[in-house]
């Protein structure tokens, strides 16, 4: 049983956003143990899932509106590989249902609504940047970064970066900062803790041979 997944060009600057997405995604299906067969489809790269190995699960009405409900807070993120993984989700959810589900999926969405209070923060052009800040959390790696302070200061150095936090509508990285990539191998308790803006990266890379 093959089902395609995906196809898209393999050069489109302007679908880099999600271009990234779909690798992603393969690269997910693929160490979760799913086949996936490379092709090409009237010259545009495809992926083809080769062997039907998922499970349906059941999902509620309210619990669909719930997970609207929670994709909506993550407007505030918009732009961001984040809010790109939400949309995502909700794309593999909406596969799943009947016509109908999907339908009634779609009115859903205008019975929830999310207002920010303080405004929201930019993060177009970061999508590199929180990729690489992302895969440090999740993978537990040193992170090279150059940042600009609220005072306009530019500094440069290596994060091992601990956590994501969300606050007032913006997206912090808290962690510690390390002299040498290698630091990170034994970090000493009290090493102190430090929250950097997100928006205020000017650059980062994770280091794969670099864990802490």
């Amino acid at each position: 049983d093959h089902r395609d997944l995906h196809s898209f060009p393999t050069r489109r600057s302007s679908d880099l956003a999600s271009e990234r997405t779909v690798r992603r995604d393969l690269a997910d299906l693929r160490s979760a143990g799913f086949e996936i067969e490379g092709l090409a489809i009237d010259g545009r790269a495809a992926a083809r899932l080769v062997e039907r190995t998922y499970s349906s699960i059941a999902i509620t009405r309210r619990e669909r509106y719930t997970l609207l409900a929670i994709a909506s807070l993550f407007d505030v993120l918009r732009g961001t590989p984040l809010w790109e993984d939400v949309v995502s989700l909700q794309r593999k959810l909406e596969q799943r249902m009947s016509p109908e589900e999907r339908a009634e999926h779609a009115a859903l969405g205008d019975r929830f609504a999310f207002v920010p209070d303080g405004g929201t923060k930019a993060y177009e052009g970061k999508e590199d940047i929180l990729d690489a800040l992302l895969t440090g959390v999740l993978s537990r790696r040193v992170v090279r970064y150059a940042y600009r302070d609220a005072r306009g200061r530019a500094r440069q150095g290596y994060l091992a970066p601990y956590t994501m936090l969300l606050y007032k509508h913006g997206l912090y990285v808290v962690g510690c900062r390390l002299r040498e990539p290698t630091d990170g191998r034994a970090i000493e308790p009290g090493t102190r803790i430090a929250v950097y803006a997100v928006e205020r990266f000017t650059e980062a890379d994770h280091l794969r041979n670099a864990p802490f």
